[in-house]
């Protein structure tokens, strides 16, 4: 961690520009519907939350509220200016990034949410908070704590919702990157936890799947914007792509259509490595 923030331009490949902040950086998030800031959110080994303004090439904005290290940041995406965080504090604050107050509300696991800190010592999970995510709609916050729990917020209210998700081992000392789907039925959940991503029902907790592939724990995983595809990156350095299986059934049709024969390899749940090694053993000569 060199502590330093590049911004790349995707023609060249080169960094258009690089901010050097003073703690180890955990994660960044770039607003998805922003039209009057051009802010990225950054959380660091500080206790602050640092605003880099890509117009101005200034790193200077930072909100505090964090007791210490901030792990995990998320732009809403209904709200152009509300901003979460996470900490190892096992604080999720809200934040305005318009308002001149500290943060807009915390939430807390144990009741609703709370707007000044002084009154409550809330906490959102019982453990470190190292993964946010909003839903497509914007209407919730789903969170990820090392207290083995995955929990779902109203971001209007800040009170939590009654769905239990069960224990979902979470021993990461980063980051965890997970991903919810939009336009399926029902809404689903992918969490990367251990060597395995576990899929929930967003509305119910309910565990619907568990997909097995990666030899070692899993960092992330995120889905495509456009399609129902998943990607997702682990400790055995491989990148695997994962697609529904209303894919596979088109894809297998394609195939059977193709003469050629070179249509795609299917399995029970396609999985595609692009990180595979073609090269054969002595053994096998």
């Amino acid at each position: 961690m060199d502590r330093k923030l590049k911004i790349w331009d995707t023609n060249t490949m080169k960094p258009a520009d690089t901010f050097e902040l003073e703690g180890k950086i955990y994660q960044h998030h770039l607003s998805t519907v922003a039209t009057k800031h051009c802010l990225i959110g950054v959380g660091s080994s500080s206790s602050q939350v640092i605003l880099v303004d890509m117009k101005s090439g200034s790193a200077t904005h930072e909100l505090r509220g964090h007791r210490k290290t901030v792990l995990t940041v998320s732009w809403s995406t209904r709200d152009e200016f509300l901003l979460a965080s996470g900490s190892c504090d096992n604080r999720i604050l809200l934040w305005d990034i318009r308002s001149s107050r500290s943060f807009l509300r915390c939430l807390d696991q144990h009741g609703g949410a709370v707007e000044d800190l002084s009154k409550n010592s809330c906490t959102a999970h019982s453990g470190h908070v190292n993964g946010l995510r909003f839903t497509r709609d914007g209407l919730f916050l789903v969170s990820f704590g090392t207290d083995n729990r995955i929990r779902l917020w109203n971001a209007a209210t800040g009170h939590k919702e009654i769905v239990n998700f069960g224990k979902t081992p979470n021993e990461s000392r980063r980051t965890v990157r997970f991903d919810v789907s939009h336009n399926s039925t029902p809404d689903l959940v992918y969490v990367p936890s251990e060597g395995n991503i576990l899929t929930y029902d967003l509305q119910t907790g309910t565990k619907v799947n568990t997909l097995l592939g990666h030899y070692n724990s899993v960092n992330c995983c995120t889905l495509h914007p456009f399609y129902q595809d998943l990607y997702s990156g682990a400790n055995d350095r491989n990148l695997l792509i994962w697609t529904s299986e209303c894919e596979q059934t088109r894809a297998y049709e394609d195939h059977l259509r193709d003469k050629s024969g070179n249509g795609p390899r299917l399995t029970p749940f396609l999985r595609h490595n692009v990180t595979a090694d073609t090269w054969s053993s002595d053994e096998e000569n």
